[in-house]
This record gives structure tokens, C-alpha cells and sequence, in this order.
């Protein structure tokens, strides 16, 4: 991902890659965080630094494999935790993660990130899951949301 938007102005002024964190359970039980596999190749290339202890799953919520997209916004409020609010404080996060299905849970930490004050959101996903329009590939599709 990061090879193909090296030469694009994607990366510029982007102070952390942050990746979506799992709870302690579910990285127990998988022995890795997929999203935080995807931040360190991005970070190798782009040579922007990995915070994965600015953000955590404070919750154990139940898995969203087979909750409707009204269901999924419910499972993921209020499940992030700032640690170091000073440190991000006016910075241009980068989040990263595997899978964007419905955009509950990418949504739900970009929320807590923007808590802090001048703090800038961009995201990075290897899949979009779903139908999107014919032509356009998820990663080279701009948006920009109000938080």
C-alpha cells in the first residue's frame, strides 16, 4: 500500500501511524494485531514512526462478524482510551486498518483522537469490503469526513 502512494503527497506532514488496537483477549488469541502488521510495512516505507500505545481498546467488545451496521456503532462506542493525550496534541494521525467494512470501528477511535485538541485524522485500509462504484479503488479514493 504505502510503495503505491510513496510517490503521492498521501504521507505528507502525517506525525504517527497509529494502528487500530485490539483488546488484550483477542491479541492473546491471535498472537498478533493485523493492523499493526500493515502500520510497520507502511512505516518502513514512509519512514513515519508507529504509535501503538496512544490509543487502546479499554473493552472486550463481542466480535462484529455478524452484527448488522446499526449493531456494529453500538458494539464500538466508547471502546478506546487515550493514554497521552500531550503527545498528540495538534498532530496529524495516521490510523491504519485491515478491514473497513462498515467504518464503525475506524470511526469510533478517529472520534477519541479528535478529542484532542488540533489533532488531524487520515486513514489507511487495505480493504474496503462491499460494493463501491466501478473504478474507483479504495486507495486512491479521497474523503473527508466531519468527525
Amino acid at each position: 500500500m504505502a510503495e503505491d502512494l510513496i510517490d503521492s503527497d498521501f504521507f505528507t506532514a502525517i506525525d504517527y501511524i497509529v494502528p487500530i488496537p485490539l483488546s488484550r483477549s483477542r491479541l492473546k488469541k491471535r498472537g498478533y494485531n493485523q493492523s499493526e502488521m500493515l502500520a510497520i510495512g507502511v512505516s518502513r516505507v514512509a519512514g513515519i514512526p508507529i504509535a501503538t500505545d496512544l490509543i487502546i481498546r479499554k473493552t472486550d467488545n463481542a466480535t462484529q462478524t455478524r452484527l448488522t451496521t446499526q449493531q456494529r456503532e453500538e458494539n464500538v462506542q466508547n471502546i478506546f482510551e487515550i493514554q497521552r493525550t500531550e503527545e498528540i496534541c495538534g498532530k496529524h494521525l495516521l490510523l491504519i486498518d485491515d478491514v473497513i467494512t462498515t467504518g464503525s470501528t475506524i470511526l469510533s477511535c478517529a472520534k477519541k483522537l479528535c478529542e484532542v485538541e488540533g489533532v488531524k485524522i487520515s486513514v489507511l485500509t487495505a480493504y474496503v469490503a462491499g460494493s463501491h462504484p466501478k473504478g474507483i479503488s479504495s486507495h486512491a479514493k479521497s474523503q473527508e469526513t466531519n468527525i
